[in-house]
């Protein structure tokens, strides 16, 4: 048994526009946090001890994975919201499987 894949037409301009700004709002994160930390070549690092260093760095990690979390997740439900539209054109809400 196949499962169905979602076709371009199952995601609307609205969508396209949301995935656009999910997709520019994440860079600008990244392009906040190279700014902060030196640029893309080196990271400036604190000149006080290991554990700030440490902090640092742990600090910025955890800034990159809520950003990209939180990427994924409205990329989901934008996901969710095509994929409810392909659901609801096929009769009685099942999709027509090919083998």
């Amino acid at each position: 048994m196949s499962t169905p894949h979602l076709s371009d037409s199952d995601y609307t301009r609205e969508d396209l526009h949301e995935v656009a700004v999910v997709m520019s709002n994440t860079l600008a994160v990244c392009a906040k946090l190279i700014e902060q930390h030196g640029g893309p070549d080196q990271c400036a690092q604190p000149t006080t001890s290991a554990l700030a260093v440490m902090e640092s760095a742990d600090e910025l990690l955890t800034t990159m994975s809520r950003s990209l979390t939180l990427a994924r997740r409205e990329l989901r439900s934008i996901d969710a919201r095509a994929r409810q539209r392909f659901l609801d054109r096929c009769p009685d809400g099942m999709p027509l499987l090919a083998n």
